[in-house]
């Protein structure tokens, strides 16, 4: 084995004459700002920082790494609440710049660079009438959310972003660029769909496409003093949904917005966000009981384009404040986990401090088990403790109250966790994956990157 510690110094200067794009070291210009990411509480010093103008650049990143004994880190175009993507002394491969959407509208694919966003690929496709299921902010990386499942407004009728997945070329720790699919590298294909990385670099994706313009969405905005009986109504009620509706529950503080009525700014909130993605007459018939139950103090629930819904909840996802996250998985929503939902909600610790409920189902619980994506067909939700501020003096308090959140839905002893909704995920956990598919994902990494390359 080799002694990295006695290896020579990396000659930069040769890796920077190989690259169509960018080598950034610490010093240079740009080097500060793009080793930021979206969750300001990672603060990282990677070796350099490759910016790929082209997929060869990722290539050649990942043989100097290894010829030099530099551990690989990979960043797409969004949020990575985690900071996987920057690492302390690692070569960060930089995907951002790879953001090209091509849609082939006769075959309802779509075929997006590893740093698209769902924004770049919403609109490409949302000009043909076509959508893929993606998450539920614009700003979020197509790379990261697909490789941890992707869970979004589509999902109960068209199932996860890595459902949709059809191809994907990756850079392999041996520098080769190869495509992956069902039938090619099958087993590659198999970790990509909900795995979360850590095999390769994946420079474009290949998606099915399906036909989405309109949708009736929006949020039914309640005041949180009475979470407890909206909560059991909007529980009572999506028992029986149907396929074409997904919905989240979220407790957040109302902003001060023309959109709202003043009785309900900068106080406790709950909003039941709703998506009905079928036949538009049919979704005002399907959510008449809904709205009848909660009595929403702002119903803005309306028809709309799905691209716009897409968009309408980025402000809630700021760049540059310190995130930490928790989320667990539970099968249903008995009494008690609508209470402490309540009890959080009016507990907040800051104005875009959040929790999340997502429901599950659908054609999400109908794809294969025998995939790393298995949790989120195995349970009926996950919830998402989402703590957001912006001092370091208030990370004690922050973080506490995250953990003890997701607690209260299903402790730490049994906790299950969604790979995309934590801060302290570590790649392969067993938190989220188990203990049988945790050790597959080990085994298959172990075969494609022997030296552990890729962290």
């Amino acid at each position: 084995m080799t002694n990295w510690s006695e290896s020579p110094p990396p000659d930069w200067s040769l890796l920077a004459s190989r690259l169509h794009g960018l080598l950034l070291r610490p010093g240079d210009a740009h080097y500060a700002l793009a080793r930021q990411v979206w969750n300001a509480a990672i603060d990282r010093q990677p070796a350099a920082i490759v910016v790929c103008a082209r997929d060869s650049d990722a290539s050649e990143a990942v043989r100097f790494a290894s010829n030099a004994g530099l551990k690989v880190t990979v960043r797409g175009g969004g949020h990575n609440v985690a900071g996987r993507a920057v690492q302390e002394g690692a070569l960060m491969v930089d995907l951002s710049a790879l953001r090209a959407v091509r849609v082939d509208v006769r075959q309802r694919q779509v075929e997006a660079g590893g740093g698209a966003t769902w924004r770049d690929v919403d609109a490409a496709a949302g000009a043909f009438g076509l959508a893929v299921p993606g998450g539920l902010v614009s700003s979020t990386g197509i790379g990261g959310l697909t490789l941890g499942g992707g869970i979004g407004w589509l999902m109960r009728r068209y199932g996860l972003s890595s459902d949709n997945l059809l191809a994907a070329d990756v850079v392999l720790a041996d520098g080769r660029l190869v495509r992956t699919s069902a039938a090619e590298n099958p087993r590659l294909f198999w970790a990509l769909r909900g795995g979360g990385g850590q095999v390769g670099v994946v420079t474009r994706f290949v998606y099915g496409a399906h036909p989405v313009s309109a949708v009736l969405a929006g949020g039914l905005w309640c005041d949180a003093t009475r979470a407890r009986e909206v909560l059991r109504r909007y529980r009572d009620f999506i028992a029986g949904a149907d396929d074409a509706l997904t919905t989240v529950a979220t407790a957040t503080i109302a902003p001060p917005a023309p959109f709202l009525p003043g009785s309900l700014h900068l106080k406790p909130a709950i909003v039941i966000g709703v998506c009905w993605s079928g036949d538009l007459a049919s979704g005002t018939a399907a959510l008449a009981a809904l709205r009848a139950g909660v009595a929403a103090d702002a119903d803005l629930v309306m028809p709309q384009a799905y691209t716009s819904l897409q968009q309408s909840l980025d402000p809630t996802a700021p760049y540059g404040l310190r995130n930490y996250w928790q989320s667990r998985f539970v099968d249903t929503l008995p009494d008690g986990a609508l209470d402490w939902f309540a009890e959080q909600a009016m507990r907040l610790p800051s104005p875009l401090s959040m929790i999340h409920c997502h429901q599950l189902g659908g054609a999400v619980a109908r794809g294969s088990t025998d995939e790393p994506c298995a949790p989120l067909r195995q349970h009926g939700f996950v919830l998402n403790a989402v703590a957001t501020w912006s001092g370091v003096d208030q990370d004690p308090v922050m973080t506490s109250w995250t953990r003890r959140c997701a607690d209260g839905f299903a402790s730490a002893a049994t906790r299950r966790t969604y790979v995309n909704f934590s801060t302290d995920a570590t790649p392969f956990t067993g938190d989220a994956f188990g203990a049988a598919m945790q050790q597959r994902l080990l085994d298959l990494k172990r075969d494609l990157d022997p030296s552990d390359l890729f962290c």
